[in-house]
C-alpha cells in the first residue's frame, strides 16, 4: 500500500479530505450541504458511497464507456456540465489528482468553463459571516 493507505482507501483518500473541508465550511456558515460530483469508469461508486456515509447530502456520478481515456479538458467539460445541473452550488472544491491521472489543470478548466474564479492549491479557507 502506497503511503500506508490500502488500495481501496487510496481511491478515495483525496475525496475524503474535500468532503471534510466542505462539512467544516457548512458548519461554520451555519447551513448548507455537501454535494459530490464524480466522473468514474464502470459505474464505480465506492468513493461516492464513502462520502455519502460521511454525511454528504447527494452525489452525481457520470460514467460512460465513451469517456474512457478522456484527457484533462474532456474531463473538465464533463464535470462542468454535471456541476451546472447541481442547483444552488456556491463553492466548488476540487482535488488536483485522481486515481488515474495528475495534471493539476482540471479544477482550473472547470472554473473557466463555468465562468467562475479559481483559487488553486489553497492552504486555508474560512467563512467570514455567511459568505
Amino acid at each position: 500500500a502506497r503511503g500506508g493507505i490500502p488500495a481501496e482507501g487510496r481511491r478515495f483518500a483525496f475525496g475524503a479530505y474535500g468532503v471534510g473541508v466542505g462539512w467544516q465550511l457548512v458548519d461554520k456558515a451555519g447551513g448548507g450541504e455537501v454535494t459530490l460530483v464524480s466522473m468514474a469508469p464502470n459505474g464505480e461508486t465506492a468513493g461516492l458511497r464513502t462520502a455519502l456515509a460521511m454525511g454528504a447530502a447527494k452525489a452525481v456520478l457520470v460514467s460512460d464507456d465513451a469517456l474512457k481515456g478522456s484527457d484533462a479538458l474532456a474531463t473538465a467539460k464533463v464535470l462542468a456540465a454535471a456541476i451546472k445541473r447541481v442547483e444552488g452550488a456556491d463553492l466548488i472544491l476540487a482535488a488536483t489528482e485522481s486515481t488515474d491521472g495528475y495534471t493539476g489543470t482540471t479544477p482550473v478548466q472547470v472554473a473557466e468553463l463555468l465562468g467562475l474564479p479559481s483559487v488553486t492549491f489553497a492552504k486555508h479557507i474560512e467563512v467570514d459571516g455567511t459568505t
